[in-house]
């Protein structure tokens, strides 16, 4: 049996599903409510609920994205952010959330994906110092 070197740009777990909503009151009851699901977080803005073993994290208005939008855990996040710029792909600048950092991209298709890395603040990623 033959193993496989993964790459440093590879994407570990699939660490959240995340969306967006136009009324996050009535979002976080839906899934609360309806679906049984834990409220982690809760605000205007953003909210985190789980439900069978995975965080869905809802944006409020104004996200930039509609739909569903996966993000994944990776090791080395500029490593991600370099491969994906050299391959063309489209990035949005990196952004501190709690306990790492962020960063949505689109895939050759235009889907929109995101990665994170925890442990870590955008101030390391910064390249243009």
């Amino acid at each position: 049996m033959t193993t496989e070197a993964r790459p440093p740009t590879a994407l570990g777990l699939l660490d959240m599903l995340q969306t967006t909503t136009e009324d996050m009151t009535a979002s976080v009851a839906f899934y609360r409510d309806t679906l049984g699901a834990h409220v982690e977080v809760e605000s205007p803005a953003w909210s985190q609920v789980r439900l069978g073993g995975l965080s869905i994290g809802i944006h409020g208005p104004g996200a930039g994205y509609e739909g569903w939008l996966p993000a994944f855990r990776v090791g080395d996040l500029a490593a991600v952010r370099a491969a994906l710029e050299a391959a063309g792909g489209t990035v949005e600048a990196p952004h501190d959330i709690p306990g790492g950092v962020t960063m949505r991209f689109t895939d050759r298709d235009g889907h929109h994906l995101a990665v994170t890395e925890y442990g870590t603040s955008v101030a390391p990623l910064d390249t243009s110092r």
